[in-house]
């Protein structure tokens, strides 16, 4: 029979043996909770996909939105790749560069499609309006035969996606009012509304051939005319590719500069938030070049400024183009002269915010040269890195620094047997 001095000592092991337990259950859940947080944000989307079956803990975490920007932050660090469309294949494009900006092989991506078209449908036209976070908006023109009222009939248009390549999720937009696709479009995330918006114009028929501007909402799922820019446009202005946003504040200008006193100088600024209108003076350095890209460095507006040389009738570039830089977002009067980009003449075709730009210049026999110039250094050494060369000359318009993420904006993202699954 047990005396109670025994008893006693054995309700202390079970306290100890609880305790211990508790403790044990305690440490298991901090390591998953370091693991969540510190070791899966830095894997591969693939690979994070797949471990959402591990457990429910693992589920939760890497399909919450918190996840995903923390892996987009470590993702975003190592960012060595751009998009770029091929329009002969109406596909994408990976280019590869490393550390020394060498470019590599690049890796064609074939574009999903939907069943928009019933039978034998087919892409024939590409643009990339946007890449950001990990998402690529696209608009491109479809030609097929649909089924209308029972009968089989021809159809074309241009529509628009959404489209995550690294977790494939896609989602197709449809076009406002069925318009023609311009130029000046801009695709990008607002974070002070957490929304993700398409700026685009059309060339409307309704209008004599008028141009207009539209924004859509990824949030809200909604095209908006913005009708406050026929205020301070002429509804025939083709605008610049390249559209940049800071601060909330979407900046352009005339697609090309011009020496005609006739047509209105100025930079138009849209806020995306309150969907007002501010238009900034010219600045008279501007006129000393022919062509202007805005685009970010390190948060502040920038211009990438060059020069044509007048030969044969053939608008070449001059070898050197110039980067200005709004040094105060809210004081238009600092722009200043940063430094030059020494491309040898080449075409600017994308740019990163670390002071990398992406040229190109054709060949015959249908090639293709890429270089990547890096102008934190000094002139003689900005194209130092290997070059890159295409047996063809089907680069669209468009494309972006792309890096892999697991932002979607419509929901969470599934797995290959979640989407089985969800369809049984």
């Amino acid at each position: 029979m047990m005396n109670m001095e025994s008893a006693d000592n054995l309700d202390d092991v079970n306290a100890t043996a609880k305790c211990e337990l508790n403790d044990s259950s305690k440490t298991l859940n901090l390591h998953d909770e370091f693991i969540c947080s510190e070791i899966l944000p830095r894997l591969p989307v693939k690979s994070l996909i797949r471990f959402k079956s591990v457990s429910k803990s693992w589920y939760s975490c890497i399909t919450s939105s918190k996840f995903a920007k923390k892996q987009l932050n470590f993702s975003s660090s190592s960012a060595h790749q751009f998009i770029l469309p091929n329009i002969e294949t109406v596909g994408i494009r990976l280019l590869p560069y490393d550390e020394q900006n060498n470019l590599k092989t690049p890796v064609e991506i074939n574009v999903p499609d939907d069943s928009r078209f019933d039978k034998e449908p087919y892409l024939i036209d590409i643009e990339v309006v946007g890449v950001c976070n990990g998402l690529l908006c696209l608009c491109f023109k479809k030609e097929g035969l649909v089924v209308y009222k029972n009968y089989e009939c021809s159809a074309e248009g241009w529509f628009f996606s959404i489209w995550n390549p690294a977790s494939h999720q896609y989602c197709e937009i449809s076009n406002p009012d069925s318009l023609i696709f311009g130029s000046g479009n801009w695709f990008g995330y607002v974070p002070s509304i957490d929304d993700y918006k398409i700026f685009v114009s059309f060339i409307s028929n309704k209008h004599g051939n008028d141009i207009d501007y539209y924004v859509y909402s990824l949030r809200r799922k909604t095209w908006k005319l913005l009708s406050v820019l026929d205020k301070v446009l002429s509804g025939k202005e083709l605008l610049t590719y390249n559209i940049e946003v800071v601060d909330d504040t979407l900046y352009w200008s005339p697609c090309s500069i011009s020496n005609d006193e006739r047509l209105t100088k100025h930079i138009v600024g849209l806020n995306l938030v309150t969907e007002q209108v501010k238009l900034f003076s010219w600045m008279d350095w501007l006129s000393a070049y022919g062509d202007t890209n805005f685009f970010v460095i390190n948060g502040f507006l920038s211009l990438y400024c060059s020069s044509y040389v007048d030969d044969d009738n053939q608008r070449d570039y001059k070898p050197v183009s110039d980067v200005w830089t709004l040094k105060q977002n809210d004081d238009w009067s600092s722009w200043e002269k940063k430094f030059s980009v020494h491309h040898g003449g080449m075409y600017l075709a994308l740019f990163t915010p670390t002071r990398k730009f992406l040229v190109n210049r054709e060949f015959l026999f249908n090639m293709t040269q890429f270089k990547l110039i890096d102008a934190t250094k000094d002139a003689e050494e900005q194209s130092q890195g290997e070059a890159c060369l295409l047996a063809d000359r089907t680069i669209g318009c468009g494309g972006g620094l792309y890096v892999e993420s697991l932002i979607w904006p419509y929901s969470t993202i599934k797995s290959a047997e979640e989407e089985e699954d969800s369809q049984v």
